[in-house]
């Protein structure tokens, strides 16, 4: 259980990376097992990474007193790990509020504050564990950086759904803001509730999901990925058992988009391997070992993420030296732009490049032989091809937004290859 322990600190010191003394505090519903106790943990990370003055100035507190959260004995914390609260009492009172523990938490927390948040769900049903995602990254309170499965679980005792959360607590300036944006949005662009209904759904753009031969055909052009290899993929394309099958590597997913998506795969998984890790994350605020990963494959997802410059100086770091990058993305095409396409685009959270801004951005981040393939034509044929075998699939604006706009070469599909 100490592996356990220690695997939350160390996430903890991750988002933190403290600079002065910290104030911390453990609440835990249950036991957290034998070994060594997660203070000395805690003391002995700091002092290991951060020197033994902020070490020694540093506060941790644990106790077993859930209440304690509500009636305001804890104050200006920098950090509040919670193990199994919700679990516990969930199995007690099915009607928890776990709206009202997360409020409480934060309350306690100094405005820079993080919570982590660890619950064993391998009793518990489906819905508990979607309501917690969709509570964490919906709430006004908190930003939400990653979920994450417990190495230590799926290694020793084949437990995928022993889950911890990583949140910060959210600017107290931005949150009425927040809101009315999304209404000043729906108002500018005199949209109803059809159309939100229409529009939802950022799986709608995965391109690679339905051609296996396809997947295994970009997957075949990596050089590192062998025997062994660590691999990171940011987006699904729902083959990551047959990868490691195929590859014997050790993956690493993580989906930038709906919490669903990682419920059920969890749930649902019926060959568990502990080569894989799921995670869900805020590409945005999550962060990434240094130097750590073999390949990194991005299907589907570049073009959802607001900072390019970002996205590719964390992909660099993350990548071991000769490590490889494959990415496939929506880049503007050169039709001429209106302003319904603008529209259509900002609904969908998408934020466009040109090619060769892509590939500007990737030299000017240290990658090397870089090179671009136009894969526009075989995606016009994919979306034909799935709207005629699944036309449930997509609703006629779907269909029409992406048809209008390859044909009329507003938009082009890209594949993006580069080594650190």
């Amino acid at each position: 259980m100490s592996s356990i322990k220690h695997e939350l600190v160390l996430s903890a010191l991750k988002v933190i990376r403290p600079t002065r003394c910290l104030k911390s505090l453990v609440v835990s519903a249950v036991c957290l097992g034998e070994g060594r106790t997660i203070e000395s943990i805690y003391i002995e990370e700091l002092t290991k990474q951060y020197g033994k003055e902020i070490a020694k100035n540093s506060e941790i507190e644990y106790t077993r007193d859930v209440n304690s959260l509500f009636n305001k004995r804890h104050s200006d914390k920098d950090l509040i790990i919670l193990c199994d609260i919700i679990t516990t009492n969930y199995s007690i009172e099915r009607n928890f509020n776990c709206e009202l523990l997360l409020e409480a938490t934060v309350n306690c927390l100094k405005e820079n504050g993080f919570i982590i948040i660890k619950e064993n769900l391998r009793q518990h049903e489906g819905p508990l564990l979607t309501k917690i995602n969709k509570l964490l990254q919906e709430s006004y309170l908190v930003k939400f950086h990653e979920m994450n499965q417990l190495r230590y679980s799926i290694y020793m005792e084949g437990n995928f759904l022993d889950i911890y959360w990583i949140l910060s607590r959210e600017d107290k300036a931005f949150t009425d803001k927040k809101i009315f944006q999304f209404f000043n949005f729906i108002e500018e662009y005199s949209l109803v509730k059809a159309d939100i209904k229409a529009f939802s759904g950022k799986e709608f753009f995965h391109f690679i999901d339905y051609n296996e031969k396809e997947h295994w055909n970009l997957l075949d052009r990596f050089e590192s990925l062998k025997n062994g290899a660590l691999m990171l993929q940011l987006g699904f394309t729902y083959l990551h058992l047959q990868t490691v099958v195929r590859y014997n590597n050790i993956l690493f997913l993580m989906s930038p988009y709906t919490e669903t998506i990682v419920d059920n795969l969890l749930y649902n998984q019926r060959a568990k391997d502990n080569r894989i890790f799921y995670i869900l994350a805020n590409f945005h605020l999550c962060t990434y070992s240094s130097n750590y990963y073999d390949v990194l494959f991005v299907p589907n997802f570049l073009h959802y993420n607001a900072n390019y410059e970002k996205f590719f100086n964390d992909a660099f770091c993350c990548l071991k030296n000769g490590g490889e990058i494959l990415i496939t993305t929506l880049v503007i095409g050169p039709g001429s732009q209106n302003q319904e396409f603008d529209g259509i685009v900002k609904f969908y959270r998408l934020y466009l490049k040109t090619e060769s801004e892509i590939l500007n951005l990737m030299e000017k981040n240290g990658f090397s032989g870089i090179s671009s393939e136009k894969m526009t034509d075989t995606l016009s044929l994919k979306i034909k091809k799935i709207l005629s075998n699944e036309p449930s699939t997509f609703t006629s604006k779907k269909a029409t937004f992406l048809n209008t706009y390859i044909q009329s070469k507003n938009l082009e599909f890209v594949l993006f290859y580069g080594k650190k």
